[in-house]
């Protein structure tokens, strides 16, 4: 089981590529396509570290706004995995790498609504 479903990881991606715009056709053309990446990346780096009750416990608050309000649903997902960030005795560079996604993932939630 992964962190974040091929469909959430769609969607962010697609709304990356909505709200990055750029005059320059190269990056506007892979800016969507860096972000869906990037978070396979991510997605294919934590999963592996995170126990299958917390993985469901993350796409559960994810699936819930994604039938509603996306509002803060990037943060409150890095505080359900802030303790786990810790417990895993990662480098502090991919600590800082993590929590740098989902704000981004909330800056980009909060330009598109």
């Amino acid at each position: 089981m992964d962190f974040l479903t091929k469909e959430q990881i769609k969607f962010f991606s697609e709304k990356a590529d909505e709200w990055i715009k750029s005059e320059n056709v190269i990056i506007e053309a892979v800016d969507g396509l860096a972000v869906k990446i990037l978070l396979n990346q991510v997605n294919k780096y934590i999963s592996p570290l995170l126990d299958d009750e917390l993985k469901e416990d993350l796409q559960s608050v994810i699936n819930e706004a994604l039938d509603s309000d996306w509002e803060g649903v990037a943060l409150q997902v890095l505080d359900i995995i802030e303790d786990e960030i810790e417990d895993l005795e990662l480098s502090d560079g991919a600590q800082s790498i993590i929590r740098g996604i989902f704000t981004l993932l909330d800056g980009i939630i909060q330009e598109v609504l």
